[in-house]
């Protein structure tokens, strides 16, 4: 005869907040995806502990963070390595991807947040995704079309128009 969980009822709206202190503080992400944060949430969880907030959480969120870096991958260098482009000229991979800016919206089921509006402006390009996010465990199925600017596209070996590329995320 446990007592009853209680449930926690969130709704929040931020502006400018720093992404990697918030998110530092909720998950088990730590480290990762730093920039200004302004979001919208409105959700429901029933845990206590930051480990478990993620995969308790019900709702919808929506995040817009500009000026941000996605630490531990180089997204131009994984698109020139998927695409087997002709010559990247991108330099030596980076630890990271600038991020000029991300949003999206999202409905939230037991920690499992999907989206059919994700998109990512970076240097060079475009990236636009829909699917799931599992925010407990933090794997993804995301189907992501990558559009790049005219002058990466020309310099990875392609024609005048951008070039795009559909990739699967899992």
């Amino acid at each position: 005869m446990r007592p009853a969980q209680p449930v926690y009822a969130i709704n929040l709206k931020t502006e400018k907040v720093d992404a990697n202190k918030l998110i530092s503080s909720v998950s088990d992400v730590k480290q990762t995806l730093y920039g200004m944060l302004a979001s919208n949430v409105n959700a429901s969880f029933s845990s206590s502990s930051a480990q478990n907030i993620a995969r308790s959480l019900n709702g919808s969120m929506a995040i817009n963070l500009t000026n941000g870096k996605l630490m531990n991958l180089d997204l131009l260098h994984e698109l020139a390595s998927v695409g087997k482009f002709v010559g990247n000229g991108f330099g030596p991979p980076k630890n990271f991807t600038d991020l000029v800016q991300l949003t999206g919206n999202f409905d939230v089921k037991n920690g499992l947040a999907q989206t059919n509006n994700l998109k990512a402006v970076i240097d060079g390009g475009t990236l636009a995704a829909a699917g799931l996010i599992n925010l407990a465990d933090q794997s993804l199925n995301l189907h992501v079309t990558a559009v790049l600017n005219k002058a990466i596209s020309q310099q990875v070996g392609g024609t005048f128009q951008p070039l795009t590329a559909i990739l699967l995320l899992r």
